[in-house]
């Protein structure tokens, strides 16, 4: 466990710019021993595909569902590392037997060659149950701009039957120990010396209500 906070925490400062405060950047002297100030620009979308396992678009008691995450660079920047949080909860009760998270094959050692790092976070099946997804290029390609694909799912249940007639939502979500919503493409440092993290749109919070 501590291998792979480590792990997430070299994620997200070699790629998505670490987790300081914007305002706190901008009042630091700039001098030359002072770390590059932070630019947040928003581009991209992250966004909620489609769901399997629903029935007239409801999870069915009993059942396990699977959310399918979409990615889409529409910046005209490659991306070197991302990291994209998600929480699965019920805001009046449901309770589920687990959720575990997983990536479609899109992404991998072939884009992210510097590692791909998969974070459960909570996971009771009640409450809040938060997955997070990160990955960084070291010398492979990064995500290209254009990159439109499902690049990952989140399973969740079975359902408890004693749940019917509640919901159970999906939003975006920070997790820790540092999987801040965020971005980081490549190059821009180089040009502008600041710092750049790009924050992607999210389709929004999604409810869908167990059928009895």
């Amino acid at each position: 466990m501590k291998k792979l906070l480590l792990c997430i925490m070299l994620v997200l400062t070699l790629a998505v710019v670490g987790c300081g405060n914007d305002d706190t950047a901008e009042k630091t002297d700039t001098t030359e021993t002072q770390a590059p100030k932070q630019n947040i620009i928003y581009g991209g979308q992250v966004s909620l595909d489609h769901v399997d396992g629903l029935v007239n678009d409801k999870i069915p008691a009993g059942a396990s569902v699977t959310f399918y995450i979409r990615m889409t660079n529409s910046t005209e920047n490659v991306l070197g590392g991302t990291a994209n949080g998600f929480r699965i909860f019920s805001e009046d009760g449901a309770n589920w037997a687990t959720t575990v998270g997983d990536t479609t094959g899109t992404l991998g050692k072939a884009t992210f060659d510097g590692g791909m790092f998969l974070s459960h976070v909570g996971v009771s099946g009640a409450g809040a149950d938060t997955v997070g997804f990160a990955g960084f290029r070291m010398q492979g390609p990064g995500i290209a701009a254009g990159f439109d694909s499902v690049t990952y799912t989140i399973t969740i249940g079975p359902i408890d039957a004693a749940s019917a007639g509640k919901t159970i939502c999906i939003d975006s979500a920070y997790y820790p120990p540092s999987g801040v919503w965020k971005w980081a493409p490549t190059g821009l440092a180089r040009e502008t010396g600041t710092k750049v993290s790009t924050i992607p749109a999210w389709s929004g919070q999604q409810c869908f209500t167990i059928s009895k």
